[in-house]
């Protein structure tokens, strides 16, 4: 007897455990379906939004016109899954394809800021992998303003892509002509000879192509050019420009009072007197100062100081 009331126990405690269960799990679905509902109304807005960003392709553009690629099989995909982890009772949350359009548009800022719930972007692209930029082309003309000017824009190619150091050079040897290509095929030949190991690194070959194309003597000649620099009939803008990309191929790192001394030394007396009794602080303002003094002396109608320097647009 006794034994029989402890199985009907049970069995009333199963039940009721088993209600208990239907009754959450019942209150799970329900909240699924919230969620989902608010999530598909967040979409219908999405879609409603990118209905003017497509282009002839069917394809998404972002703000600065890059063409996102969207596939309605994600949708699909991603809400399928939505509805098995839903109703299947296991909250798994958004579904792959769910998640791809909540990363959608990352790093362009359309999404977040025209339809909330997607994150925190910003109008900016920064992928600067995504720009079109070539190497340009190089002769290999003994001309050491040229190379390093040449030298100088490759770099800020490089700047902009995470090129392999071995890519690098590839990239670079490709753009040889001319001279450089049979200099290049010389220096590869060579090095085979001699059992040296290949030159793997974009620094590497620049170190070797510096010691071919700029000859020892340039720094020097710089320093002396730097230190002879007049105006002359230079414009004072002029003047300034020409010191300013000497110290820069000199790579002459000197104080701003000797700078600003350097400057005002090679200025036109008339136009040096005037300026050393103003006042400034930065080399900047004392460029400007000059300037306004030489407008200020130069007669009216007398036509503007015209100076090329030596900045080149030479070939390579």
């Amino acid at each position: 007897m006794h034994e029989n009331e402890r199985v009907q126990r049970s069995i009333r405690n199963m039940n009721e455990q088993m209600e208990r269960l239907q009754l959450d799990m019942a209150a799970q679905r329900r909240e699924m379906a919230t969620n989902q509902q608010a999530i598909m109304d967040q979409i219908n807005a999405l879609a409603r939004g990118l209905g003017n960003r497509l282009d002839e392709g069917g394809n998404v553009q972002g703000n600065h016109g890059q063409p996102i690629g969207v596939n309605e099989d994600d949708f699909d995909e991603g809400f399928e899954e939505y509805d098995n982890a839903a109703y299947g009772g296991v909250g798994r949350g958004l579904g792959r394809g769910a998640r791809r359009y909540q990363n959608l548009g990352r790093g362009r800022g359309h999404f977040g800021g025209e339809f909330g719930g997607y994150g925190n972007y910003d109008d900016v692209d920064r992928n600067l992998g995504s720009i079109k930029l070539s190497i340009p082309t190089f002769l290999g003309k003994t001309d050491p303003e040229a190379y390093l000017e040449w030298e100088k824009r490759v770099d800020l190619i490089f700047d902009c892509h995470n090129f392999s150091e071995e890519k690098k050079v590839k990239l670079v040897v490709t753009q040889f002509s001319d001279y450089a290509i049979v200099w290049w095929d010389q220096l590869v030949v060579s090095r085979r000879r001699n059992m040296e190991e290949p030159i793997g690194s974009w620094i590497a070959l620049k170190t070797i192509m510096r010691r071919r194309f700029v000859p020892r003597h340039y720094h020097r000649e710089l320093h002396q050019r730097l230190q002879s620099l007049r105006q002359g009939t230079r414009s004072v803008e002029d003047f300034y420009k020409e010191m300013e990309m000497l110290m820069t191929r000199a790579d002459l790192d000197e104080d701003r009072e000797a700078t600003m001394a350097r400057f005002i030394g090679g200025l036109n007396k008339e136009i040096a007197d005037r300026v050393e009794l103003q006042h400034y602080v930065e080399l900047e303002e004392l460029v400007h100062l000059a300037i306004k003094v030489e407008k200020q002396l130069k007669p009216r109608g007398t036509a503007r100081f015209e100076y090329k320097g030596t900045s080149s647009g030479r070939p390579h």
